[in-house]
């Protein structure tokens, strides 16, 4: 393990200038960020914003659920109930329609299956009672865009296909399996499908109709549908940090942590609305591109979400940053400067 990590608390407030700079321009409605070592939380900051956040505030964490709902799945490799090669049609026979029989659980997890998405979705607007087992159904009716393992193209909806493999491998609802062997055992008591206390909540902007949002948070969305709070990140980037245990608690193996957290997609490009650039993802983590924007090491692995979030934790540095506001389709250069500024505070 790495020295540990101390930083220099009037450095940091370049990354809560920033942070008030988002919000006080109306581009982030709220703003908290939280630094930690693996030991502690050496500095938080709350912007309140429009919402008036606080540091207990709830948020739709977004795209940040896919790390977490591909530890559950690495639970069941490092408890031999699955390997990473094998075909998902082995746990989820109804999975194969339209030549996806040799899609892989690695596939999944690495957003290289193929699996055309946006059908899926299109399919879902047509349901009256959305519901996990409604978007699984939906993925299984899909097609492939390419074949697997040739390409990269971010899926979420691989993930609903992932959880429901933890689902029927132990016989338990993912949210209940979740909160069985992630959030109850490491603490995260703010940390579910559907927010923990109302009244913590923080609003979903520009996401669409409150009755949209409620529908989306029934669907329970293995690739993006948990809520959370910046303590409860913080416990779960320490547990990574500490080679997979928290408070007497192992989530994973050190094995087990350093396979998820390798990058995979090795002179892949993903194809975004700028143009290409490389594709740099492990298991359900991200990795750092190759274009030098962030201060980070190799080692760095870490997750953002459509509503501006943004998870990161660095081993070298011995860090985990979090960073949490709620507006759907947010750009995401704020939380990477505001994790640069953090980098620039490390003493």
């Amino acid at each position: 393990m790495e020295a540990t990590l101390t930083v220099d608390t009037k450095g940091l407030q370049q990354a809560a200038e920033i942070a008030e700079e988002a919000v006080r321009s109306g581009d982030h409605p709220t703003a908290v960020i939280a630094v930690a070592n693996a030991e502690e939380t050496l500095w938080s900051h709350v912007v309140p914003g429009q919402d008036n956040a606080k540091i207990e505030s709830i948020f739709l964490l977004a795209s940040i659920t896919k790390p977490i709902t591909a530890t559950a799945v690495m639970q069941m490799v490092e408890r031999g109930r699955l390997l990473l090669s094998d075909p998902v049609i082995k746990y989820v026979p109804e999975f194969g329609k339209h030549g996806k029989e040799h899609v892989t659980v690695f596939h999944l997890l690495t957003h290289t299956s193929g699996l055309a998405e946006e059908w899926a979705w299109q399919q879902m607007q047509t349901v009256s009672q959305p519901s996990h087992h409604e978007l699984v159904k939906a993925a299984c009716e899909s097609y492939l865009q390419f074949e697997p393992g040739t390409n990269y193209q971010y899926c979420s909806l691989s993930f609903s296909i992932l959880a429901e493999i933890v689902s029927r491998l132990t016989g338990l609802r993912f949210a209940e399996y979740l909160s069985k062997y992630v959030f109850e055992p490491l603490g995260m008591q703010h940390t579910s499908f559907a927010p923990a206390d109302r009244t913590l909540a923080m609003p979903v902007h520009d996401f669409g109709s409150e009755e949209q949002l409620e529908g989306f948070i029934r669907m329970e969305v293995a690739g993006g549908g948990l809520w959370s709070t910046a303590s409860d990140m913080v416990k779960f980037g320490q547990a990574f940090l500490r080679g997979g245990q928290l408070n007497g608690y192992r989530l994973l193996s050190p094995p087990a942590v350093n396979t998820m957290t390798r990058l995979y997609t090795h002179g892949m490009k993903e194809v975004t609305p700028e143009g290409q650039r490389d594709a740099a993802y492990a298991l359900g983590w991200g990795k750092r591109r190759n274009d030098a924007d962030l201060l980070g090491s190799e080692e760095m692995f870490m997750h953002g979400g459509a509503t501006g979030t943004l998870l990161a934790i660095d081993p070298k540095w011995q860090l985990v940053f979090v960073y949490l506001t709620n507006r759907w389709d947010v750009e995401h250069d704020t939380a990477r400067k505001i994790l640069n500024a953090v980098y620039g505070s490390i003493t």
